[in-house]
């Protein structure tokens, strides 16, 4: 069964609002496939869990499959830091990074609104209100 045809029978069925995958997938052990993918990329930053845990992370279905995703803030650079979205799909086994090059972002709020996201530049005072899909394979911001 194709993932837009297993999606749409999930809607119809009004399973989505109850993630049916939390008894198929071993999160802990897609949290550290998720540690292995951004490894060497940057600092986790932290999502109000104590420092240290590896399991700092919120979970909210960025891929559409019904199945929550591993959503993690990502740290790095020096001279000016930047803050990325990182979000690993435990499903199928693939990690996103969403690119920070002139801007960073925070996660506002994770809940069935979606995952709400600020994007700012950190040498100016804007922000910019949005969320995170996956298009064309890549993770990309849209602003709300």
């Amino acid at each position: 069964m194709n993932k837009i045809l297993l999606v749409s029978v999930i809607l119809l069925l009004g399973l989505a609002e109850s993630n049916i995958c939390d008894d198929q997938i071993n999160y802990k052990a897609a949290n550290r496939e998720f540690d292995k993918y951004i490894d060497g990329l940057g600092l986790p930053s932290y999502l109000g869990r104590l420092p240290g845990r590896n399991d700092d992370y919120k979970k909210y279905d960025v891929t559409g499959d019904g199945c929550d995703d591993l959503v993690r803030l990502l740290s790095y650079g020096s001279g000016m830091p930047r803050v990325s979205i990182s979000i690993y799909d435990p499903v199928e086994h693939r990690g996103y990074i969403l690119d920070s090059y002139n801007f960073s972002y925070k996660i506002e709020r994770c809940d069935e609104e979606g995952l709400v996201v600020i994007k700012y530049d950190p040498r100016k005072e804007k922000e910019i209100k949005g969320t995170v899909i996956i298009e064309d394979d890549q993770l990309t911001f849209v602003e709300n």
